[in-house]
C-alpha cells in the first residue's frame, strides 16, 4: 500500500512538471491577450492540474479493493481427495536412502559446506540497515511541506477574519450610495458590506460567501473619482469570484509545492486578476491618468496589505 502511494505521489508531481511548463509557455505566447482572457486561461490550467492530480491519486485505492475482493481463500484439500495423494516414498532398491543428512540438507561426508544464504551486495546491505526507505522519506518531506503551507494559509485566513470582525461599518453616506449604484451597474448580485479599519492604508475585499470591502482609515478624504475607482476595482473581484479561484490555486500549490512552476502559475493568475480588475475600472468611465495617479499615491503611502484583494496588489 505504501509503495502504491509513493508511486501515486511521484506520478502526481511528474504530471505537474509536464503540464505547468506547457501552460507557462502558452501564456508567454498569449501575453498580448486581454487580462480577462488570461484569467480564464490560468483558471482552466489549475483545473487541469487538479484533474491530473485526482487521476494520479485515485488508482492506488482501486486495485487494492479489487484484489481484496477477488482473492480466493486458500483451503485444504477435501477429505475424499486426500486419499488420492501419493504416499511418501519408501526405501526401494535404486532410490536414495532418506538419511538425516538428506532430510536437513547437511553436506555428505567429504563435501565442502555450502552457504545457506546467497551473497548480498554491500550497497544493498547498507540500505537495508535504515528502517525507512528513501521513497518513504521523500513522502514524509512532501507531507511536511504541505502541512506547513496549509498552516500558513489558514493562519493568514484567520488574520483576515480577525481584521474583518474588528472593522467598523462605514457611516459616510456617499460611500454607501456609490456602492449601491455601482453594484447594480456591475451586475453584482451578492450583498457587499462596506467597512473601514485603522490598520489599513489601502482598500481590500475579502470573503467568499459574504464579501466585505474594507477601507483604510483615511477613506473619508477620498474624492468622488477615487471612491468610484476603488469600488469598481473591488466589485470586479467580487463579480468574477476571484476569491474562490485563489483558494483553488492555493490548494494546487500546496499539493505541488516542490514544483517551482506552480508558484509562477499562481503568481500569473493573481496578476491576471488584478489587471482584469484595473481594466474594469477603466471600462467603468475612470480616466487612465487619474487612476494611475491614484495608484501612485497608494504606492507612496506603503499600502501594507494583510490579505484579501487590494487596489495596489495583495500581500
Amino acid at each position: 500500500m505504501t509503495h502504491d502511494l509513493n508511486d501515486a505521489l511521484a506520478a502526481m508531481l511528474l504530471r505537474g512538471f509536464l503540464l505547468l511548463p506547457v501552460c507557462l509557455f502558452a501564456a508567454l505566447l498569449l501575453r498580448r491577450a486581454s487580462a480577462a482572457f488570461l484569467r480564464r486561461f490560468w483558471r482552466a490550467g489549475f483545473f487541469a492540474l487538479l484533474a491530473a492530480t485526482l487521476l494520479s491519486l485515485a488508482p492506488p485505492l482501486v486495485p487494492l479493493r479489487a484484489t481484496t475482493a477477488g482473492t480466493a481463500p486458500v483451503t485444504s484439500p477435501a477429505p475424499h481427495l486426500r486419499s488420492l495423494e501419493p504416499a511418501p516414498a519408501t526405501n526401494v532398491p535404486g532410490s536414495p536412502v532418506a538419511t538425516l543428512e538428506n532430510v536437513i540438507g547437511l553436506p555428505a561426508t567429504g563435501e565442502e559446506p555450502r552457504s545457506a544464504s546467497p551473497s548480498i551486495d554491500p550497497a544493498t546491505a547498507a540500505l537495508t540497515r535504515f528502517p525507512i526507505g528513501l521513497p518513504l522519506a521523500l513522502a514524509f518531506v512532501w507531507m511536511a511541506g504541505a502541512m506547513l503551507l496549509s498552516a500558513r494559509k489558514l493562519f493568514g485566513a484567520f488574520g483576515v477574519f480577525r481584521l474583518r470582525r474588528a472593522a467598523l461599518a462605514v457611516q459616510d453616506a456617499a460611500w454607501q450610495r456609490d456602492l449601491d449604484v455601482l453594484r447594480e451597474s456591475c451586475g453584482v448580485r451578492q450583498a457587499v458590506q462596506l467597512r473601514h479599519h485603522l490598520a489599513l492604508r489601502s482598500p481590500i475585499v475579502t470573503g467568499i460567501c459574504k464579501p466585505v470591502i474594507i477601507l483604510p482609515a483615511d477613506h473619508s478624504g477620498y474624492s468622488a473619482h477615487d471612491r468610484r475607482a476603488v469600488l469598481l476595482h473591488e466589485l470586479a473581484h467580487v463579480r468574477h469570484r476571484d476569491a474562490h479561484f485563489r483558494w483553488i490555486a492555493a490548494f494546487a500549490r500546496i499539493l505541488h509545492w516542490p514544483n517551482p512552476f506552480v508558484w509562477l502559475a499562481e503568481r500569473s493568475l493573481r496578476l491576471a486578476e488584478e489587471r482584469a480588475s484595473d481594466d474594469a475600472v477603466l471600462h467603468g468611465g475612470i480616466a487612465a491618468p487619474g487612476y494611475a495617479e491614484f495608484l501612485a499615491r497608494l504606492a507612496k503611502s506603503g499600502a501594507p496589505l494583510v490579505g484579501g484583494f487590494g487596489v495596489a496588489g495583495e500581500s
